[in-house]
């Protein structure tokens, strides 16, 4: 029997998985340590950043660093900014965004200068803040394809919840997506995936998580089922959301494969 070929990738098996995305470039939302219960971190002049909460490491090499709106003059939305660090607490942030797509692309090769700080700064709490999300691309999966998200997440193991949204299908912003959800509490790494099989149809979907509440094995939780149009583009990531200001929680890592099937 002849191979099945994805007509995305010309002379490739459909036997052969295709890592659609991949990035070790972490996505950091953080509290801070400032400003006595207001638990609030520090921005100064030129995108200078202290009093964090305490992150696992010194990021020098690089991270997205969420700001809300209004944090550097001149910064009039909220999002991912590109931050290097000093320390595990803090470091210096620049005026380059990150909004989707491949979070390598979006690193500035000579980052761009915040001008003045406004001081204390109270991260948000009790939002959905979409941080990584990603295009597959229209009729990449064919019938009977299929796309493996893994993701890898740190944080601080307080008692407080940190949510972890893993979603699939919709508009950008993750908007109107299918997945699961899963909250760290007292713990400080956490895996998840989510297998997304087109049941014999471009517009049908199962989604089987194997982490939070599902791994493989008996389960007593129902399947999940979706019907997103695949022959057009569709985005899949991941939301964060914190519930105290004094804590953080980061997407550190995160892999996607694809295998199409006829």
């Amino acid at each position: 029997m002849p191979a099945v070929i994805n007509p995305r990738m010309a002379g490739v098996s459909g036997d052969a998985p295709e890592i659609l995305a991949q990035s070790a470039i972490p996505f950091i939302l953080a509290g801070g340590t400032a400003g006595g219960g207001l638990n609030q971190f520090t921005a100064g002049a030129a995108g200078a950043i202290s009093t964090l909460a305490t992150l696992p490491t010194t990021y020098s090499g690089g991270g997205w660093l969420y700001l809300p709106a209004g944090t550097y003059s001149g910064q009039a939305s909220a999002g991912w900014f590109w931050f290097v660090a000093s320390s595990t607490t803090a470091g210096t942030v620049y005026n380059n965004q990150y909004t989707s797509g491949d979070p390598r692309l979006a690193v500035p090769t000579s980052p761009t200068a915040f001008g003045a700080g406004v001081g204390l700064v109270t991260q948000t709490t009790g939002s959905d803040i979409t941080a990584f999300q990603f295009l597959l691309p229209g009729n990449s999966l064919g019938r009977n394809g299929r796309m493996e998200s893994l993701y890898r997440f740190e944080s601080n193991s307080s008692a407080n919840a940190k949510t972890l949204n893993l979603l699939f299908g919709g508009a950008i912003g993750l908007a109107g997506g299918t997945g699961i959800a899963g909250t760290m509490t007292s713990v400080a790494t956490a895996g998840a995936a989510l297998e997304i099989s087109n049941v014999n149809s471009t517009s049908s979907q199962s989604i089987t998580p194997r982490s939070f509440s599902t791994p493989y094995g008996p389960s007593g939780n129902a399947g999940i089922y979706a019907s997103y149009d695949t022959t057009a583009d569709q985005y899949f990531g991941c939301r964060l959301q914190l519930s105290t200001a004094s804590d953080y929680v980061m997407l550190v890592s995160s892999r996607h494969f694809l295998m199409y099937g006829a």
